[in-house]
């Protein structure tokens, strides 16, 4: 199956730092890899789809740097803009599908406006 987007298999293995459950891909492309409580994250979203009357079927979780984020933004939503988030709805059938792009300084900065820690910030 293609990828629905290029990150995935533009993902050089032996660069990049990759986990995969059944159901979810996390990938840290040239920054620190912040998902560290990968089984919080994943009981959190498997929590927030079954209040919802849904499932997970497939997500994948991509943190990147401001100016990565930011090509993505211009290239796919014609934004100039740089932000902390870009999802991409994936969904073919049943549960939720999709592919979410974070940039690593911007939580980082949500973080300290929030004065949350920034590993909360990122495990949801």
């Amino acid at each position: 199956m293609a990828p629905r987007w290029p990150w995935p298999s533009a993902c050089n293995p032996c660069k990049h730092s990759t986990n995969e459950h059944a159901h979810h891909r996390v990938q840290a492309v040239d920054v620190p890899n912040a998902f560290r409580d990968r089984a919080l994250l994943r009981r959190w979203l498997q929590g927030v789809a079954r209040d919802h009357g849904h499932s997970i079927n497939e997500l994948i979780y991509v943190l990147m740097t401001d100016a990565a984020l930011l090509a993505y933004n211009q290239r796919y939503l014609g934004h100039d803009d740089y932000t902390d988030v870009i999802t991409f709805d994936g969904q073919t059938g049943t549960g939720v599908s999709g592919d979410i792009l974070m940039s690593h300084e911007r939580i980082k900065d949500n973080a300290a406006s929030f004065e949350c820690p920034p590993n909360r910030s990122f495990a949801g």
